[in-house]
């Protein structure tokens, strides 16, 4: 240690320091993966009925059957119905990215600049945004199928949506609003954008506090309106953290499971037009199909993987300095 340079002790405290969680991280996260990874490359293993037993080599073969089409042959002439809910369920996934992105972080800005301005009970209200990130999925979910409920049993008693649009006259009759194919998707990802607008929110107050005043102080002398601050000063010196929350918007909405499960469990499995990779890989190792559930996990992975690097290459340097 004596023969070590001042910047190289260091170096060594800093690697010394984070070696048991980086241990615990390859362990849990990078060794499953590589294990995943070889898993897709089989047909089947069979665990359930001989834990030493090796699946069947396929190759890429299920990745290929990810895509496949699996209309049913013996459907009269005319008629064709795709039986493989895969290639939708990604499709449902990355409208849920696009509704992350375009309509929960949007909010979540809103409400942190505006909190960030010194509002009177700041600190409640920040609070108060944040409840939802804490609650488990389950309780998100029990809450939103009360909002969503209908009056199924004759008890009179109806979900605050059903009451509130049978009042205005927008829907005729109660709608059951996750079992419905046209709106369960979509009533189900809106608990998912309502419970983390807190999280971004708060990511983002933090980067917008963390701007020095002395900058606004020199735009309003210099006679910038509150408009021009936030798109010429805050905004952009935001950049990092918007980075970073744009990143935990897109990898959450492909690797989405709780939320969804606690809502729509795996009755929605049957439906593509109500289903993401997420519940299928769990369906799929239900039934111990290890092999092509692996190849959904690792396709889920790459998706976002890629798409991060797509954003990190849309935002470019996020290196700010005053």
């Amino acid at each position: 240690m004596d023969g070590l340079s001042r910047n190289n002790k260091r170096r060594l405290n800093i690697f010394m320091f984070i070696l048991p969680a980086l241990i615990i991280y390859c362990f849990v996260v990078i060794v499953p993966i590589f294990q995943s990874a070889q898993y897709s490359l089989y047909e089947d293993w069979t665990w359930n009925k001989n834990p030493h037993a090796e699946g069947i080599e396929r190759g890429f073969g299920n990745y290929v059957d990810l895509f496949a089409d699996k209309s049913d042959p013996n459907l009269p002439a005319g008629l064709t119905l795709n039986k493989n809910p895969f290639p939708r369920s990604v499709l449902n996934a990355l409208v849920l990215v696009v509704l992350s992105v375009g309509v929960q972080l949007p909010i979540a800005l809103f409400f942190a600049l505006m909190l960030s301005r010194g509002v009177w009970g700041e600190k409640f209200y920040r609070t108060v945004y944040f409840i939802p990130v804490i609650l488990s999925a389950v309780v998100v979910g029990l809450i939103w199928q009360n909002i969503y409920r209908t009056d199924a049993y004759g008890t009179g008693s109806i979900g605050l949506l059903n009451a509130i649009c049978l009042k205005l006259g927008l829907i005729e009759k109660e709608k059951q609003w996750l079992l419905d194919t046209d709106s369960a998707l979509m009533a189900a990802m809106i608990p998912i954008l309502w419970q983390f607008i807190g999280q971004h929110m708060l990511i983002m107050y933090a980067g917008a506090k963390g701007i020095p005043k002395q900058l606004y102080e020199a735009a309003r002398i210099d006679g910038a309106t509150d408009r021009q601050i936030y798109m010429k000063i805050t905004i952009p010196l935001m950049k990092p953290v918007l980075k970073v929350s744009v990143v935990w918007a897109v990898t959450g909405s492909l690797r989405t499971f709780d939320q969804l499960f606690a809502l729509l469990g795996l009755y929605s499995i049957n439906d593509p037009y109500k289903t993401v990779p997420s519940l299928l890989m769990y369906e799929q190792i239900r039934y111990f199909n290890f092999g092509e559930s692996s190849a959904m996990a690792i396709f889920i992975v790459a998706e976002s993987l890629i798409l991060t690097w797509v954003v990190n290459k849309l935002f470019g340097k996020t290196d700010v300095t005053y």
